[in-house]
């Protein structure tokens, strides 16, 4: 298979040149989480403007539960492309997906949980157990996607 590419640019090297920052090994920007596995929420810069970012500084608090899964999705299509160059991220990935995206207490997918995957709690003090159609849909998504490769 030929990889394809658009105005002289090959989309399989871009993608895993993106990819590769992500996987546990490299985890350039730090976002991987080596205790509890998944990936944090997201990056802030202390700087004060896009010309002055200042330093990244990773959300090490929170993690968005559903939209991660699509990192699942995304090395699960490396991994095919690549000859399994992948298959570590996406086997740590499956079991995120499996082990902590999907909370069976709630029969669903939480849109933000802490780091330790643990619900979050409102100013009242109760759990915040939302479950939101975007993240179960991310989750399915991946799943399927996997399955399909995996069954036939």
């Amino acid at each position: 298979m030929v990889a394809p590419a658009v105005d002289g640019i090959d989309l399989l090297t871009r993608a895993t040149d993106l990819l590769n920052m992500f996987t546990a090994e490299k985890n350039v920007l730090g976002m991987w989480d080596s205790v509890d596995g998944g990936y944090f929420f997201g990056l802030r810069f202390s700087g004060t403007s896009p010309a002055h970012p200042g330093r990244a500084i990773v959300d090490r608090k929170r993690k968005e539960a559903g939209r991660q899964a699509i990192m699942l999705q995304a090395f699960h299509l490396a991994n095919a492309l690549t000859v399994h160059r992948y298959a570590n991220m996406e086997s740590r990935m499956l079991e995120v997906a499996l082990r902590h995206i999907y909370q069976p207490a709630i029969h669903g997918v939480p849109s933000i949980v802490n780091a330790n995957w643990s619900f979050q709690r409102f100013r009242n003090g109760t759990l915040n157990e939302m479950v939101t159609t975007e993240a179960m849909g991310t989750e399915l998504e991946s799943l399927f996607a996997v399955g399909r490769c995996v069954s036939g």
